[in-house]
């Protein structure tokens, strides 16, 4: 049988792919929650065949574990729910060795046949998802932000969800120096001065997308 655990932020979305898995006799759900749970029970040496992140909120945390979890654990297979448009993230997730990426729009059935297919240690996505990843692999649509390492792109991503370095520092488990100097770096690789400047960026990009306006109001103030 498949351990599987399930790490993010939103209970709901948790609680529904549990009950999707509860009614397949091969799945076995073994723990759910935020990622210092998951993050705390992995490190006392659970080791699930599958964790499955929400990487649509908080993708900056959900990175910095994906890519713990790579180091410290290579054996457990990740799949990652994601935006299709956000191609930045998908070509960072496929080069950290993430192996299935689903949307929320996903059919329960084709979520099924995923897990399965990792479980197998088969890389799987979505249909959309497949489309949006060959699109970001062409000559000429390599992003600014590829230049930056996985701990600078989970800085940026942080800022651009409107976090304060204080509170980015608390969550990366670093100190606020450390973070100002990440910050350094990300606006010196990037040519950019200013968050405003860092948001357009990332708009340009597809690292973030305008339908997040809704969601995160405060991260687009600026642009009004």
């Amino acid at each position: 049988m498949t351990q599987i655990m399930l790490v993010g932020e939103q209970d709901l979305w948790l609680s529904g792919l549990v009950q999707i898995m509860s009614h397949q006799r091969k799945l076995n759900v073994v723990g759910q929650g935020g990622y210092e749970s998951i993050g705390a029970r992995m490190s006392r040496g659970e080791r699930p065949q599958i964790l499955i992140i929400d990487l649509t909120h908080a993708f900056g945390r959900g990175l910095g574990m994906v890519e713990r979890v790579r180091r410290t654990c290579p054996r457990v297979n990740i799949i990652g729910l994601v935006l299709a448009t956000n191609q930045p993230a998908l070509r960072r997730l496929i080069e950290l060795g993430v192996r299935g990426l689903i949307t929320p729009d996903t059919q329960e059935c084709e979520f099924i046949e995923l897990v399965m297919r990792v479980a197998r240690e088969e890389y799987a996505l979505t249909g959309s998802l497949a489309q949006a990843l060959a699109t970001c692999q062409l000559p000429g649509q390599a992003s600014d932000f590829s230049s930056l390492t996985t701990r600078e792109m989970e800085v940026a991503l942080s800022l651009l969800e409107g976090k304060r370095m204080p509170l980015i520092a608390r969550e990366l488990k670093v100190s606020p120096k450390t973070v100002a100097t990440y910050k350094y770096r990300i606006y010196e690789k990037l040519d950019v001065d200013t968050e405003v400047a860092l948001l357009k960026l990332a708009i340009r990009s597809g690292l973030v997308d305008l339908n997040q306006i809704d969601s995160q109001p405060g991260l687009f103030e600026a642009l009004a």
